[in-house]
Formats: structure tokens, sequence, C-alpha cells
């Protein structure tokens, strides 16, 4: 199976290529803007160090938000014009989830608290099962409201970007927390591992079921001047 990943929603800008068994090709940068900039260079490259042509390819996968909503639209639009060009289907996972699901974390067996920085006084975060599997709908929120949303899951593995920010607060009202080190961002190379691993061999019923669609937790931070 060989799959493009890319991701540019949040504080870092990837790409990667899974061919056979392993990643082919990666490229990643922390990045708190110029994702429009960096993500087709990044392709380019992934997909020249890969071998491949996009017609090689089986499909393409993205992350989906929530996050950055620049950098979100970048990485949709982008998916969507090379599947698009190539006629390739998409398939879609949050960054929330993509980060809950690293590799790093499968032994832990603990549930994942996933935090990730929304760039003003609160956070998006999500809960999931030690496999994976989510707890309950991504959403945003401040340190005290997601504390009141965890307990009483204890302990707890939390993890993202947003995590050391709200690791106090939450830890007061009484969750056990056990920070994890990582990865605290999408990576391109964890995505095309997870979504190599979801769709199997029974890629028609993924795609139907994980549409690409934008993950919005909020409205975008610009708004059209009132009249």
């Amino acid at each position: 199976m060989k799959i493009l990943a890319i991701d540019s929603a949040t504080a870092a800008c990837s790409a990667a290529v899974w061919s056979g068994d392993g990643i082919a090709a990666h490229r990643f940068e922390t990045m708190a803007r110029g994702h429009a900039v960096h993500l087709m260079p990044m392709v380019r490259d992934v997909m020249a160090e890969s071998g491949l042509d996009f017609h090689d390819l089986d499909f393409i996968a993205t992350t989906t938000g929530p996050g950055g909503f620049t950098g979100l639209r970048i990485g949709l639009a982008a998916a969507r014009a090379l599947a698009m060009a190539a006629k390739l289907p998409i398939v879609g996972y949050s960054t929330l989830e993509t980060v809950a699901r690293s590799p790093r974390r499968d032994a832990n067996r603990r549930p994942v608290l996933v935090v990730l920085d929304a760039k003003r006084t609160d956070f998006y975060f999500q809960l999931f099962k030690p496999d994976g599997a989510a707890m309950g709908p991504p959403a945003t929120a401040a340190p005290d409201v997601i504390a009141a949303a965890v307990t009483p899951q204890n302990p707890v593995i939390i993890c993202g970007d947003g995590a050391d920010a709200v690791f106090e607060t939450i830890n007061a009202y009484g969750v056990q927390l056990e920070r994890s080190k990582g990865p605290d961002v999408p990576d391109a190379a964890i995505l095309a591992q997870i979504a190599h691993s979801d769709v199997g061999s029974d890629m028609k019923f993924q795609f139907k079921s994980r549409p690409p669609e934008p993950v919005y937790l909020r409205a975008p931070d610009a708004a059209l001047p009132r009249r």
C-alpha cells in the first residue's frame, strides 16, 4: 500500500510517504506560520525521495483539525487538489486523534488526554481510550472545565502542545496525570502509519466512514467588518 500523508493544521508542517511496510520519505518542521510556503515543497520532496508518482498512490491521508484556521484550510485544500488531479480517495483524521494514537503511547494501557494549544485562554481537548477510541467528542474549554470532563478517569496520560499549560490545574482537581514525552503535535509519518493500519484491505468502508471534512470548534479570529 502506498500513502501520501500531509499535515499543516497546528504548530507544525509535515509530509510523509508510506510504501510497502514503512515510511519511505518524511519531512517535518515545527512552525507558527508559513505552512502555505512549506507544505507543497515538502510534498514534492517526499514524493521524489520515495521514487513514486502521484498515480502510484492508493490514497491520501490528511488531518482535519481542530487547529489553526489558515493552516487547516491549507492542508485540506492541498489534499483535495492532489487527490482530484490524481483521481485518488482521501481519508481524514482529526489532529487530536493523530496525536493520541502515536505508537509511542500504545503500551501505556491508560486513557489518553490530548490537549492542543488553541492560542487563546482555552484549549482543544479530547479523551481517548487506551486503544485510541474516542471517549467523547472534541471540544474547546478552559483548564478547569477540562479537569471536570476527565474526572473520574484515573490515572490519565496527558499529551499535546497544550499539556504543560494545563497540567497543574487539572492535577489540582485530583486527576492523576502522567505526562507523555511526545509527540505533542500531529506528524504526517504517524498519520500515514495510522491510516495504513486502519484501512487494511477494506478500503471502501474506511473512506466512506472518514470523509475529510474540516473540524472547526469555533469561528475564525478574523471577521468581516460590520456595516
